[in-house]
């Protein structure tokens, strides 16, 4: 019976001690947010020792602009079968801000209460995770006496109801790694898998028979250099963590990408005896991210301007075309609220509406005059609009400018030439009136030229067919007098 026990206890152990030391941060969480259980690297990250987090609400370490966030994730959980994702910030005790990935499936725990599984993925600053010390007996032995046979019954009362206790931690520790939203594979020492849980197979397509007794080259990664996997090597057997980003192939030759955390595993003589590889498709994640640098080029190489202001206006980002056409440098304007850019054809009334317009949720485009730093006045076409995240709440707002100056000063010009046609073809129709009166005829003239100049003297003459003036046909108006004949 002491082997059986001995072989538990070092079984406990073991699997413990993957648990603890594990790079990826293990919370369990009931619908209420409170915490169920907690690993050693989901303590480090929250700042509290380990056995204080029991029962104690998660949400105690998530700061206020964040905990919507948290308890939607809550409420996702509790309707999803898959797993839930999201990113929140915490105030860790005695550690500044720090954002953490949530990774969440739904599940039982041993009473058949919904649990919320949890891995927790420091994402500001990477995980940084090291074990220290030794690990200690799960119980200690007492010496056996022989004058005492009551307190050695008790006594062996007790090592047995602890090693029972170490038998339900192993089976929970294992659920947890068994149900974990990640990866999660486990070498030998020499680097031979000798365990993948369902999360690996679900990605993958490898069954675990497939893979286990074998290299994890099976997953023959086609993008990393061999120099690059012997650093990898060199780094885990030295004892140090490893992680980084690499593409492998799955069983139906999907390629896709995966973070990983690959820990080493000592027993209790502090030797190597396992690796732990923790990891995490990233593949939409890397998609996204090339689909926001795609647009994020777009709008820096943009020929219009692009203002990006948040829920309050002031302003978050400009793009170079905006410096170019203003001369105000983003340094001069981010952190300001757009009134430093107030148009110069509305009233400071009519500017507080258009936000107001704005700030309702309304979008709104129209032709302004603007003045740059230099004192230039130019025209723009703007399209203003406000950016609402996926629960529909307006955070950012982003203004689209076209400078139209030169097309504004041709409409100016084509409207002065319909102008001077119109006059034109006002004075051909009186010309061509059978009856009109020479005076009749020269006043239109000289109307003409005072509405489309302006002159302070304006004289017509009338020439014969040998283009000879005739004095008598002179028509002078002076100002808005009348127009004699001199």
């Amino acid at each position: 019976m002491q082997k059986t026990l001995k072989t538990l206890e070092e079984s406990c152990n073991y699997y413990k001690n993957l648990y603890n030391t594990s790079p990826i941060g293990y919370v369990s969480l009931d619908s209420n947010g409170l915490i169920r259980e907690i690993n050693q690297t989901g303590a480090k990250l929250l700042g509290v020792e380990q056995n204080k987090l029991t029962n104690t609400s998660f949400l105690d370490f998530v700061t206020a602009e964040t905990s919507d966030i948290f308890l939607n994730h809550l409420k996702q959980c509790e309707h999803s079968i898959e797993q839930v994702i999201s990113e929140i910030i915490i105030s860790a005790k005695g550690h500044h801000r720090t954002t953490l990935q949530l990774i969440s499936v739904k599940n039982k725990d041993e009473n058949g209460c919904t649990i919320y599984r949890t891995a927790i993925v420091n994402t500001s600053g990477g995980l940084q995770q090291s074990i220290s010390g030794r690990n200690k007996p799960f119980v200690d032995y007492e010496n056996a006496t022989t004058e005492a046979l009551a307190k050695e019954n008790k006594r062996l009362r007790e090592e047995l109801s602890g090693h029972l206790r170490a038998e339900e931690d192993l089976r929970k520790l294992s659920r947890a790694i068994e149900q974990s939203p990640c990866t999660v594979v486990i070498t030998n020492s020499k680097g031979v898998i000798e365990y993948v849980n369902p999360k690996f197979t679900q990605l993958t397509g490898y069954a675990p028979e497939e893979v286990v007794g074998k290299n994890p080259n099976i997953l023959k990664p086609d993008n990393i250099p061999a120099e690059e996997f012997d650093h990898l090597w060199k780094t885990i057997t030295s004892g140090k963590e490893w992680q980084g980003k690499f593409r492998n192939k799955k069983k139906n030759g999907d390629l896709y990408w995966e973070y990983a955390y690959i820990s080493p595993v000592k027993n209790q003589s502090d030797r190597i005896t396992h690796f732990i590889a923790v990891k995490e498709d990233i593949t939409k994640r890397l998609k996204a991210e090339e689909e926001l640098s795609k647009f994020s080029r777009a709008i820096e190489q943009s020929p219009v301007t692009t203002i990006i202001t948040n829920s309050r206006g002031i302003i978050e980002y400009v793009n170079p075309r905006f410096t170019e056409s203003s001369g105000y440098t983003a340094k001069e304007v981010i952190g300001k609220n757009p009134r430093v850019l107030k148009p110069e054809n509305i009233s400071s009334e009519e500017f507080a509406e258009l936000w107001k317009t704005l700030l309702s949720g309304k979008e709104l485009n129209g032709e302004f005059c603007c003045k740059k730093k230099n004192g230039e006045m130019y025209w723009e076409n703007v399209y203003l609009s406000p950016i609402r995240n996926h629960e529909g709440k307006i955070t950012h707002f982003i203004v689209v400018k076209e400078d139209i100056t030169e097309r504004k000063l041709m409409e100016e010009e084509r409207i002065r030439h319909i102008k001077e046609l119109e006059d034109l073809m006002s004075f051909s129709t009186i010309i061509n009136e059978e009856d009109v009166q020479e005076e009749a005829l020269f006043k239109h003239l000289v109307s003409a030229l005072q509405k489309n100049f302006a002159p302070d003297i304006a004289a017509a003459i009338m020439l014969d067919k040998e283009k000879k003036p005739h004095p008598q046909n002179l028509w002078v108006s002076i100002g808005s007098g009348k127009l004699p004949r001199v």
